[in-house]
């Protein structure tokens, strides 16, 4: 081995010798900036933050509880505006059939109500005795009266029933 060999392995001890020194300073000075806390004054820090985060999570927890109630009350109050005018509505449609039935010219015809989609033996019936007798009065009838009237006699909705009134009035036009 040469002199120039023997001094550059020196000089790489040397190297690793004061790179190890500069990283022990270096973490003797990051710990000693923690202002030299004693272990119980960082549990206490730690349990004070902990007291903290629970105390968040209480109030969450009853704002969430909160808003849960009010919307419970919201959906109540819908539910009730909706059977409100869910009755309404058939109170207004079974009006308008009582005065269709007792108006002088109700008509003494009965059309085949069986003939559209969705109407059968029952849903006529039940038509025939609210006074629904004719395709024309069958057209002249939205969803939600259908509806109702079907209802108040004991029926339930049909799936094509958004389709009567249009029905009967192509029956009527192919009638003309």
């Amino acid at each position: 081995m040469t002199a120039q060999e023997t001094h550059k392995r020196e000089g790489d001890g040397m190297f690793w010798f004061f790179a190890f020194v500069v990283a022990a300073v270096v973490i003797w000075w990051w710990l000693s900036r923690n202002d030299s806390q004693t272990p119980n004054e960082f549990a206490s820090k730690a349990e004070d933050r902990l007291r903290q985060a629970q105390h968040n999570l209480e109030q969450a927890a009853q704002k969430a509880r909160e808003t849960l109630a009010h919307t419970a009350e919201v959906a109540q109050e819908a539910a009730e505006t909706a059977r409100e005018r869910l009755e309404q509505t058939a109170q207004e449609a079974a009006e308008a059939v009582l005065d269709t039935a007792q108006s002088e010219d109700a008509p003494t015809v009965y059309d085949d109500f069986t003939r559209i989609n969705g109407i059968g033996e029952a849903s006529q019936a039940i038509l025939y005795a609210a006074g629904i007798t004719t395709y024309r009065q069958l057209a002249a009838l939205s969803e939600d009266e259908l509806l109702a009237i079907i209802r108040a006699g004991g029926g339930r909705k049909s799936p094509s029933m958004a389709t009567w009134a249009a029905q009967a009035q192509a029956l009527l036009d192919n009638e003309a």
